[in-house]
C-alpha cells in the first residue's frame, strides 16, 4: 500500500548501457544491444521507464536520493518524484549511492513512512518465520507474499 524508492534510475536502460560501456562495447553499438536485449526478453524499454509508470501510480511514495550520487544522478530520482502524484522527495547530502542504505536517518525515515500506512496492529505471522532473511524469503516466495 506504500512504496519507498531509494536512488532509483528513471530509465533502467541507462544501467544496461553503463554495463556495456564497462565491458568495452563501443557507444555506437549501445542501441543495437538494447534492441537485441529487449527482443530476446520480449519487452519494450518504454514499458519499464519509471517516469512513465509513475504518472499512473496512486499509492503514497517516498523517494530518497542523495544529491551527490555518482551512480544514479539525483536528477533522475527527482524526475520520478515529480511524475508520481503525491510523492515525497527526501534529499540527502554526502551519502552517495551506497551509504544511503545504511544511514540511520534514512532508515528511520523509511520505517516511519511505512508505519504511517500500516494497520494499527500488525498480527504476528509468517514474516517472522525465517529469521534474519525473512524479508528476502517473502520477496522471492510468491506463496508467502499472499499468505
Amino acid at each position: 500500500s506504500r512504496v519507498i524508492l531509494i536512488s532509483p534510475p528513471a530509465a533502467p536502460s541507462r544501467f544496461y548501457t553503463g554495463l556495456l560501456g564497462m565491458l568495452g562495447f563501443p557507444e555506437t553499438e549501445f542501441q543495437s544491444a538494447l534492441d537485441t536485449f529487449a527482443a530476446r526478453i520480449g519487452f519494450a524499454w518504454e514499458r519499464v521507464d519509471l517516469k512513465t509508470l509513475a504518472t499512473r501510480m496512486r499509492v503514497p511514495m517516498l523517494l530518497i536520493h542523495d544529491r551527490e550520487d555518482r551512480e544514479t544522478p539525483y536528477a533522475e530520482g527527482a524526475a520520478v518524484a515529480r511524475a508520481w502524484p503525491g510523492a515525497e522527495l527526501v534529499s540527502t547530502e554526502g551519502l552517495g549511492h551506497r551509504r544511503i542504505l545504511k544511514d540511520e536517518a534514512v532508515v528511520a525515515k523509511a520505517v516511519a513512512f511505512l508505519r504511517a500506512g500500516a494497520p494499527a496492529e500488525v498480527p504476528a505471522g509468517r514474516l517472522q518465520d525465517f529469521g534474519p532473511r525473512s524479508l528476502e524469503q517473502h520477496l522471492f516466495q510468491r506463496d508467502l507474499r499472499f499468505a
